[in-house]
């Protein structure tokens, strides 16, 4: 990302030279405006490019999200938005994140601003042929390391037998899922790997739960999963965390998403597209209440992990031991792929005791 905000500034400065009028950078990204990483990383691009040129930039924003809305016919539509809303205010630079995608993309993109500069940053799975990009695109393209993953995953857990490999149906999801497939190739003999690419999630949280010992799950990509459902677990913790902030068993939940937050309105500018899938909860009745409601809880995982498609749900402070930060009464909350209304019944019946 900083390389990219390097080259970024530069395009800025060297379209800049003449002060006619404030230079107008739009900022395109394919995904939803409620994934937390788009709306983080067009935050960084406007503080970089606000301290180089302060006071000189018009910023705009778009969020496609041609990641579920992928057909032909969608990119008509957002070809003519586009072309329509900009006639009058043309930009003079574009920054595209995206995640997949990035050919698709750039070809929209150069119909509607042909000879506009592009600095692009994100993931994708594509391969891309020499030529195929245009000359005024420049930038980053991120690849998934699946091999280091794997890898990793055996230096942790080694007597691990079986990866189960989960992932989505959207195209990104496919793309991603398909260099899994080829990095397991060099793992042959010494570890099973299972894909489950074909199932809802409701079917994935019952799976997960009948899992055998020394099997470990690699978390691919979902965007929408078999059943056509979208998954963003930011929205999820929304709901989560509005649910139980008027409970009576609840002395307060801490998410920046809720206004009763400290700091929800630096939150509101800087994560435009959702607060994350991480939120708190303190517990009336102190630390014995607390780890009482993480025992009872049969949906949530009671865990630490460095990530995964379960919700997970810890008293960090019994994690953290003597001299922890961390209040008594507080447990921390990880949301993952299920039904959030199933994990606010669970939390409900738990605080219920």
């Amino acid at each position: 990302m900083l390389c990219t905000l390097c080259c970024l500034t530069a395009t800025v400065n060297a379209r800049g030279a003449d002060n006619e009028r404030p230079k107008r950078v739009l900022m395109i990204s394919t995904g939803s405006r409620f994934s937390p990483g788009f709306p983080i990383a067009e935050q960084s691009a406007i503080d970089a490019l606000r301290q180089a040129r302060p006071g000189q930039i018009e910023f705009y924003a778009e969020h496609l999200d041609i990641i579920r809305f992928s057909s032909d016919s969608y990119h008509r539509l957002f070809h003519d938005y586009l072309y329509e809303k900009y006639a009058e205010y043309p930009p003079d630079l574009l920054i595209l994140f995206y995640v997949g995608n990035l050919l698709v993309a750039q070809k929209l993109l150069g119909q509607i601003f042909p000879g506009v500069p592009i600095v692009a940053a994100g993931l994708t799975e594509e391969e891309i042929p020499i030529g195929r990009l245009s000359k005024n695109l420049s930038g980053l393209a991120q690849r998934v390391d699946a091999s280091g993953t794997i890898d990793l995953i055996l230096r942790l857990q080694p007597e691990t037998h079986r990866i189960v490999v989960i992932g989505g149906t959207a195209e990104v999801d496919r793309s991603v899922l398909s260099r899994v497939r080829e990095a397991t190739r060099a793992f042959t003999g010494r570890v099973e790997f299972d894909f489950w690419t074909d199932r809802p999630l409701a079917k994935i949280h019952e799976a997960i739960k009948t899992l055998p010992p020394q099997t470990a799950i690699l978390f691919a990509r979902m965007y929408r999963d078999a059943a056509g459902q979208a998954i963003i677990s930011a929205q999820a913790a929304q709901l989560i965390a509005e649910a139980l902030s008027g409970h009576p068993r609840v002395l307060e939940v801490l998410y920046p998403g809720l206004p009763s937050h400290p700091h929800h309105a630096v939150a509101a500018r800087q994560m435009a597209g959702g607060f994350g899938g991480m939120l708190s909860l303190r517990v009336r009745g102190g630390h014995e209440a607390a780890v009482a409601v993480a025992a009872r809880v049969e949906v949530w995982k009671r865990a630490t992990s460095l990530g995964g498609v379960e919700s997970l749900i810890e008293h960090r402070a019994s994690v953290e031991g003597v001299g922890s930060p961390a209040p008594p009464d507080l447990l921390r909350l990880s949301v993952g792929i299920e039904d959030p209304q199933d994990l606010i019944a669970d939390l409900e019946a738990a605080l219920g005791g």
